[in-house]
């Protein structure tokens, strides 16, 4: 007995909830008959009374109450919500909206990685340029720390003052040789020995050689210089030819990055466009009461 009474409170307890369920199907039923109950009060008109005996009949064993399932019908209450969800056209448009968007953030960070990549390119290329440019101010110091002094004037022998040893040597060296001649033979006649005598050669060949070695050295600076001169030249010219496709090269990326951004900019306009005219599609639907507000709520 006290078994008995138990399963009746448990039945009794599960009443409410069955009763709900059973409403539940009911209405869900009336609105799937609807259209047809319409339809039949059209075939009305026409003349077919045995299909609307037929379909009565199939309404009426539709709305017969059926044995509580506990909380099985609850539960298939509960997921029928989601069918119609799924059911919604709308939603294969939101999903296809979702598809492009994330293609188009796909590509967008593509795009951001290239770009990325062409400045990292860039860098490399201005830190290779500025080592050019300090290599060749390097050559430039170089070459007027090594520009070679103006030419030295040849040596000019200047009179040195005589001593008075000289003077001694000189008066001593005035001698009085006696000449005869045919005129006079008894007249003696002095000849100066100093004047007669010629500058030293040995001082000479000093001097043309001091001026030789001197000669030779400002050969060589001005043919290092010519060399230095042909070598900058050429390496401006190198460096002009880098620049300058350096420059072509930037300027065919720059170009080739403005024709990749501007097509992106044109799909998210287009991407906004879409979600502007979806967003008053629905308000528009939800408004007319076409389609209900919970269609568009996704199920948690």
């Amino acid at each position: 007995m006290g078994a008995q009474k138990r399963g009746v409170n448990v039945f009794v307890a599960r009443l409410p909830a069955a009763a709900i369920a059973t409403t539940e199907r009911s209405a869900s039923i009336k609105e799937r008959t609807q259209p047809l109950e319409e339809a039949e009060q059209k075939q009305e008109t026409i003349g077919e009374p045995r299909q609307k005996h037929r379909r009565q009949a199939q309404q009426k064993h539709e709305l017969q109450p059926q044995p509580a399932a506990t909380g099985n019908m609850i539960n298939g209450a509960q997921a029928v919500k989601p069918q119609a969800a799924n059911r919604n056209p709308l939603n294969h448009v939101a999903e296809a909206n979702d598809n492009t968007i994330q293609s188009l953030r796909n590509e967008n960070d593509q795009l951001k990685q290239c770009i990325a990549e062409q400045r990292a390119k860039m860098q490399e290329m201005n830190a290779k340029l500025n080592q050019l440019i300090n290599a060749q101010q390097q050559k430039q110091q170089q070459q007027v720390t090594l520009t070679p002094p103006p030419p030295l004037s040849p040596p000019q022998s200047q009179p040195r003052p005589s001593t008075p040893t000289e003077n001694n040597t000189n008066s001593a060296m005035e001698v009085q040789v006696p000449v005869t001649t045919e005129a006079n033979s008894e007249e003696p006649e002095t000849i100066d020995v100093a004047r007669t005598s010629e500058p030293a050669p040995k001082k000479r060949a000093l001097e043309y050689a001091r001026e030789r070695r001197v000669n030779a050295r400002l050969d060589s600076l001005e043919e290092r210089q010519d060399r230095l001169e042909q070598t900058m030249k050429a390496n401006y010219e190198t460096l002009s030819q880098v620049i300058k496709a350096i420059t072509d090269r930037l300027d065919a990326t720059n170009a080739r990055l403005d024709t990749l951004v501007t097509p992106v900019h044109g799909m998210q306009s287009t991407i906004q466009g879409m979600q502007t005219k979806l967003d008053a599609l629905i308000h528009a639907l939800t408004a007319s009461g076409l389609i209900p507000q919970q269609a568009f709520t996704q199920p948690q």
